[in-house]
């Protein structure tokens, strides 16, 4: 037979003679509905990710900056202004690498003219061949973006960017000369990332379908979903951890101005279950879910042993699934008497 003693949430049993039993005065509890939660808490920390450098695809004369830091760039947003020609982030579904004007064929003309189609300012069965067609509907579709009207794609114009950054600081400045491949700005991403360090037993049962939240300060829960697993770091005191990086499902203005909060990973729940304290349990549960508990004779008061099926255990309580009800009376611990 065996006594139980919880530690830090870890449950541990121990090995009980009968003859302790028998000498020993039993402390009762009475079984209550309970809701528990296997879930684990931790720190999470808020932020926009390491700064990342934005190249210019332009080299010349710096001739107007039109973005500031904390300035969310988006496809299509001209950043600066070089040699007098807009430069945007790039609002095509490719990136061009040459100019793209009448006369010119390949591939990438083609996948102008299914992005023009597409966009309804151009009515022709797309080809290879960029014709007069072709320029009257770039020229269309740069005045209703807001863009330089060339009747060109002009790659100096165009840098690769992912849909929303966020600037944090420009490099250059009105009068400077840029060359392509220079850094303009440093920017980090709009979409606020949220690290936080779990152990690695832990790390082994987040998926996709773990519940998870985190609560900012004092506001409602928030959801949250696990975006990567990184790698196993050591924190302060030594132990190691996996480091794990979330996003909310729904960006909201607290979130975005939250520098952390509390991240609960909830594994399972069970609302209103049969509970007593884990100390009740005579052994651990075997492969059936099943172990045992004491219980006062009815007629003697005297320790008896019966058979319980355990559901959940979590933070020093058990769900008892059959074997005792609701008020049923149970005994915890053997103190001596």
């Amino acid at each position: 037979m065996f006594g139980v003693a919880v530690f830090a949430g870890a449950v541990v049993w121990r090995e009980v003679s009968s003859e302790e039993i028998a000498v020993a005065t039993p402390t009762v509890v009475v079984a209550e509905i309970a809701t528990l939660r296997d879930e684990y808490n931790t720190t999470g920390v808020v932020g926009f990710g390491e700064a990342q450098p934005l190249l210019s695809p332009a080299s010349g004369l710096v001739t107007a900056v039109m973005v500031s830091p904390g300035d969310v760039l988006v496809p299509g947003r001209a950043f600066m202004s070089v040699d007098n020609l807009s430069v945007y982030i790039n609002p095509l579904p490719f990136l061009p690498h040459r100019m793209l004007e009448s006369g010119v064929r390949g591939d990438d003309v083609e996948a102008l003219e299914v992005f023009l189609v597409d966009g309804g300012f151009f009515d022709k069965e797309p080809d290879d061949h960029f014709t007069r067609v072709t320029k009257i509907a770039v020229e269309a579709w740069q005045e209703a973006s807001g863009l330089d009207v060339s009747g060109k794609v002009d790659p100096a114009q165009f840098m690769a960017a992912p849909d929303r950054l966020q600037v944090e600081d420009v490099l250059v400045r009105v009068g400077e000369v840029i060359s392509q491949g220079q850094a303009f700005a440093t920017s980090t991403n709009d979409v606020p990332v949220i690290t936080t360090r779990v152990i690695p037993r832990v790390a082994g049962r987040i998926t996709g379908g773990v519940v998870s939240v985190m609560t900012i300060g004092d506001g409602e829960p928030v959801a949250v979903s696990l975006e990567s697993v990184g790698e196993l770091v050591s924190d302060g005191s030594g132990v190691q951890k996996v480091e794990l990086f979330l996003s909310f499902d729904a960006v909201t203005d607290e979130a975005r101005a939250s520098t952390g909060g509390t991240v609960t990973f909830l594994f399972d729940e069970r609302v209103d279950v049969v509970t007593i304290p884990v100390t009740a349990l005579l052994s651990p549960p075997d492969s059936a879910g099943q172990s045992f508990v004491l219980i006062p004779d009815g007629v003697s008061g005297e320790p008896v042993r019966i058979t319980v099926q355990v559901g959940l255990i979590s933070q020093g309580v058990a769900e008892i699934v059959e074997g005792i009800s609701v008020g049923d009376t149970v005994v915890i611990g053997l103190e001596r008497g």
